[in-house]
């Protein structure tokens, strides 16, 4: 789960429980960028012939918070067996 802040000044940061997510927009309130911030910076941006709405953004980086948590869970498990 994130806890987002509004969007001030084109930006908006999530609190995670591996660590910080930010949204950028650009003067029409589209997202930019998603940017994760869970110990590396991963960026992620639409294609050129894509728009993403700040809600867009937003499922983009709790599909990408869910991923890293599997990641993590399942580099666990092997680490078990090892």
């Amino acid at each position: 789960m994130i806890n987002w802040t509004p969007v001030i000044e084109r930006h908006s940061s999530g609190n995670t429980e591996l660590g910080k997510v930010w949204l950028r927009t650009d003067r029409q309130n589209l997202v930019t960028g998603v940017y994760t911030m869970f110990g590396k910076t991963k960026k992620f941006v639409p294609n050129p012939n894509e728009t993403w709405s700040v809600e867009e953004g937003m499922i983009i980086a709790e599909l990408a918070l869910e991923e890293e948590l599997n990641f993590r869970q399942m580099i666990s498990q092997i680490k078990k067996y090892n």
